[in-house]
């Protein structure tokens, strides 16, 4: 099974490169949802800040599972044990989420429509908050079906 990966490092969240790009699509679509209503932003602007953070957080991911030494842990529906799955989540998904809200936000703040009274980094974490929940339940999903 994969690692378990946040959309900064999409290419290694799924094992197999078609399943990474289909699950880009319900990240970029709970992204966009909520940037769109809150500093008007697109899905294109979106997907593009999405790509970025893919292609720059699979390196930066990879480099944190071998400097770990945890290259074989994988989460599994039957060998992942609660140390594991807590390693993963504190040295791996979450320096994948701050990675992931500062590249997309470099690049998305050029584009949102701020106006006064609006600020740009609470919706934008809070989109990535979503679209994380969205990729962990997705790697959920595709632990217990064994798919693939």
């Amino acid at each position: 099974m994969s690692h378990l990966l946040a959309n900064s490092a999409i290419p290694i969240f799924f094992p197999h490169p078609i399943m990474a790009l289909l699950a880009l699509i319900p990240v970029v679509w709970v992204e966009s949802m909520v940037l769109k209503r809150r500093v008007g932003l697109e899905a294109a602007d979106v997907l593009v800040a999405n790509i970025i953070s893919a292609v720059l957080g699979a390196g930066f991911a990879l480099v944190f599972v071998i400097f770990l030494g945890t290259f074989n842990m994988f989460l599994t529906q039957d060998g992942t044990t609660l140390t594991a799955f807590l390693i993963m989540l504190g040295a791996v998904v979450f320096p994948c989420f701050v990675l992931s809200v500062i590249v997309e936000g470099a690049y998305l703040r050029g584009q949102a429509e701020i106006t006064e009274g609006r600020t740009f980094w609470p919706p934008l974490i809070k989109a990535h908050a979503y679209s994380y929940l969205v990729l962990v339940g997705l790697d959920c999903a595709w632990i217990s079906f064994k798919i693939w």
